[in-house]
């Protein structure tokens, strides 16, 4: 009889420590499975926000004061890339000016804070370095009008998925076929979003605001 106590016993103890290991198990799978919290999603904007930012591979560009325009120039700021051409009769100025309201808003809420705005002129031969200083000067004295050759500029098209058309019978006053997108472009420098039209300053500055939030939470 004392040996069927001790069988019982044991057999107790036992299916103890087997439901304690099981409860464990199942806690353990249940936390690493069922209470996984989904990865979160980059940000609503009026484009699109990526999850992470696409590094750029070189450009070779020239600025509207003829100094090299290179990866360089865009690494430690925040950046709004703008391609279009000083001829343009409606998309580009409308955009430019939306830019304009854009970094007074920003500028006024964090003076610091480093920002910069570039135009890409995809018509080079016509916006020359001292067509484009007029033109961007009519904007905002800190605009960046960069240019350069045709190769170069298609190049860096290529990398943001912009596109530009310039007509094979570029007689007086011709047109240049161009998206009309806003490129952001982070600090590293890699391409981190872009927003597409119509384009309102306000929209802009806040659809920035989470574009930078995103990437400081995902660093």
């Amino acid at each position: 009889r004392p040996d069927m106590v001790n069988t019982r016993k044991r057999a107790t103890v036992l299916f103890k420590v087997t439901l304690s290991l099981t409860a464990l198990c199942l806690g353990l799978w249940f936390g690493l499975n069922i209470d996984s919290k989904p990865s979160a999603s980059p940000p609503t904007a009026n484009g699109a926000v990526f999850k992470s930012p696409r590094p750029l591979t070189a450009l070779t560009l020239h600025d509207h004061l003829g100094a090299s325009f290179d990866l360089r120039r865009l690494a430690d700021h925040w950046n709004f890339l703008y391609l279009g051409y000083a001829h343009c009769p409606d998309l580009c100025p409308t955009t430019l000016a939306a830019l304009s309201v854009a970094k007074r808003a920003l500028t006024r809420e964090s003076p610091q804070f480093p920002i910069q705005f570039v135009f890409v002129s995809v018509d080079p031969d016509r916006d020359t370095p001292e067509r484009l200083k007029n033109y961007v000067a009519f904007f905002d004295s800190s605009l960046i009008g960069v240019t350069g050759t045709p190769d170069n500029l298609k190049a860096l098209s290529r990398q943001f998925g912009a596109s530009y058309r310039l007509p094979k019978d570029r007689g007086k006053g011709y047109a240049v076929d161009h998206t009309d997108v806003i490129l952001i472009v982070s600090p590293e420098p890699a391409f981190a979003a872009v927003l597409t039209p119509p384009h309102d300053g306000t929209r802009i500055a806040e659809d920035f605001r989470r574009v930078v939030a995103w990437n400081e939470t995902n660093d």
